[in-house]
């Protein structure tokens, strides 16, 4: 199974990095072969596109730009594997260590920091707003878009282990530790409804 993969926008080509590699690889989807191999300055955890360019999250805590022009380099964000989640417009990216960037125009549009170490992230359209997961599992913490520096924290009851935003994003299911119970926050009123 690959590390991270992402249809591109043109709907032709399939980015795939696989573990252990330090390459991305563009497969053309009419034939399914390798159309390019693209190096990586580390190992890839997370792949979105962003407005056309294709970002990778590294297991170092770097952000990479795939598409840059002549040899980017890779933009430091935190510590740890780099998740990612693609936005309407944009992306959130955010590392192990809470430190977190939104994604715009192809650039880092906006540094902020969330506070602890985080296991799983999410976003959600109708709040406008990132949501992370704290690596106990005890708290989410909210980042609007507009003001990520004004995180919201929610306390939750039991210790969660993910987390997963429905499509309209009225809703964040979290999933328990010992996976028998999920709660269910309300992202416009960030309350936990179980």
């Amino acid at each position: 199974a690959p590390n991270a993969w992402a249809l591109e926008s043109d709907e032709r080509s399939l980015a795939v990095v696989v573990p252990g590699s330090r390459s991305l690889r563009r497969i053309d989807m009419s034939d399914f072969r390798i159309a390019q191999e693209v190096p990586l300055p580390a190992e890839a955890t997370a792949l979105v596109e962003v407005d056309g360019a294709l970002w990778a999250g590294l297991s170092d805590g770097r952000l990479f730009a795939v598409d840059g022009v002549g040899d980017p380099p890779a933009v430091p964000l935190g510590e740890g594997p780099v998740r990612l989640v693609a936005l309407d417009e944009g992306a959130l990216a955010v590392a192990r260590s809470g430190d977190a960037a939104f994604l715009h125009a192809g650039r880092i549009a906006r540094h902020f920091r969330f506070p602890g170490r985080v296991a799983a992230i999410g976003f959600a359209a109708l709040s406008d707003s990132g949501y992370a997961l704290s690596e106990d599992g005890r708290t989410v913490w909210i980042a609007p878009r507009d003001a990520p520096e004004a995180v919201i924290e929610v306390a939750l009851d039991r210790r969660m282990r993910s987390l997963a935003t429905d499509p309209q994003g009225k809703w964040l299911a979290l999933v328990s530790a010992d996976g028998r119970a999920v709660a269910i926050l309300d992202t416009r009123r960030q309350r936990v409804r179980w």
